[in-house]
């Protein structure tokens, strides 16, 4: 404040958190954070955080904290950031439908995209690398989804996501007044299928591939619990016989 000349100013911490960092861990931070800036007020804090639900630690107190929510980037926006890249332009534009239709349109996903169409592995095409970006965020998509669908009994995910593909792919809160996503959000820190934006209140899926492995699996699940239904009735059907 001295060498400045301003008495009135105090520093801004700039906190990055990793998805690695654990919720116990978090929360000792943001407490820590808390007193310098709103108790003891030594300085102003921005906590950028890349996980969804790691918005659910910090404390629910709008008159000192404010949530900025960033959203992924718009099919233009993707379509603009790879046209400064000049990746998939000319004869290779078909190969951006791929891309941005069915895995994701987030920045720093592309980034790498675009990084591997720079220095392409010896022999490989852009429909390569495209091809392999998509099968790769495709095998996350379902083993993330698979991971709440089947390690979890704190949330009815399959009904959340239901209602979520049902409704064109989100649905408010109070649509899924079902689902305590405070609750949930150890389980969607590990298996990243869906989000909820804590800004607006809205459940959505973290991506295209999400969404449409969720549409895929959740249509396998039913099937197959139709075929044990038939059966069962057929085996009980033979008994009375």
């Amino acid at each position: 404040r001295t060498q400045s000349g301003n008495e009135g100013w105090i520093p801004t911490i700039y906190v990055e958190v990793s998805r690695r960092v654990t919720r116990d861990t978090l929360k000792s931070v943001l407490h820590v954070l808390k007193g310098l800036a709103c108790d003891q007020k030594l300085c102003k804090v921005i906590v950028a955080m890349s996980n969804a639900s790691t918005a659910f630690v910090q404390p629910n107190d709008r008159g000192r904290n404010q949530v900025l929510w960033l959203e992924d980037l718009t099919r233009a926006e993707a379509e603009e950031f790879l046209d400064k890249r000049k990746a998939l332009v000319g004869i290779h534009a078909p190969l951006r439908d791929k891309v941005l239709g069915r895995t994701t349109c987030r920045a720093s996903q592309l980034n790498a995209l675009c990084c591997n169409l720079d220095e392409p592995p010896p022999g490989a095409s852009a429909a390569d690398i495209v091809t392999a970006f998509v099968n790769e965020d495709r095998l996350d998509a379902f083993h993330n989804l698979r991971g709440l669908l089947e390690d979890t009994n704190t949330v009815d995910f399959e009904r959340l996501m239901q209602a979520m593909i049902d409704n064109g792919g989100s649905v408010t809160t109070t649509q899924a007044w079902f689902v305590n996503m405070a609750t949930a959000a150890e389980e969607i820190h590990a298996n990243q299928a869906i989000q909820l934006n804590v800004v607006t209140g809205v459940h959505s899926f973290n991506s295209a591939a999400d969404a449409i492995a969720a549409e895929e699996e959740l249509a396998v699940r039913r099937s197959r619990r139709a075929a044990d239904a038939i059966a069962a009735a057929k085996e009980e059907l033979a008994v009375r016989r």
